[in-house]
């Protein structure tokens, strides 16, 4: 009987820490201190208390109903690193530049700002431009 039960706690354990594993991120609070642009997409600067991180966001039209970003403002996002993901970004490949930054499509070139701690570029599915999806 003893067994049974260590069976089923174990079972259990590896279950939850399964579906905790792949359970999707709520997202974090970003403070936006910056937005800029290049090319088709808009930079976006977003800081927590210790770490700046640099999204980028392909640019649109703007969504119906949509709230937009505002400077000075915070913000839960969903960040996806650029140099970890594996994924197509804007239907497109990314393209590692060394260590200077990402070619997000054949024009443009994303940089990174290592004076500044920006060792990797973002992006996030919360975001439609500067639109916060809801």
């Amino acid at each position: 009987m003893k067994k049974i039960i260590s069976v089923i706690i174990v079972v259990y354990g590896c279950s939850t820490t399964n579906y905790n594993k792949y359970k999707k991120d709520e997202g974090k609070k970003y403070f936006i201190s910056k937005i800029d642009s290049i090319n088709n997409y808009y930079l976006i600067y977003a800081e927590t208390d210790d770490s700046i991180f640099k999204i980028v966001s392909e640019k649109n039209n703007v969504l119906k109903n949509c709230d937009v970003i505002k400077l000075e403002n915070s913000y839960n996002l969903s960040l996806i690193s650029y140099r970890e993901s594996a994924l197509k970004v804007f239907g497109k490949n990314t393209i590692p530049l060394t260590i200077q930054g990402f070619g997000v499509d054949e024009n443009t070139v994303i940089k990174l700002e290592p004076e500044k701690g920006i060792l990797d570029i973002h992006f996030t599915t919360n975001l439609e431009g500067l639109c916060l999806k809801k």
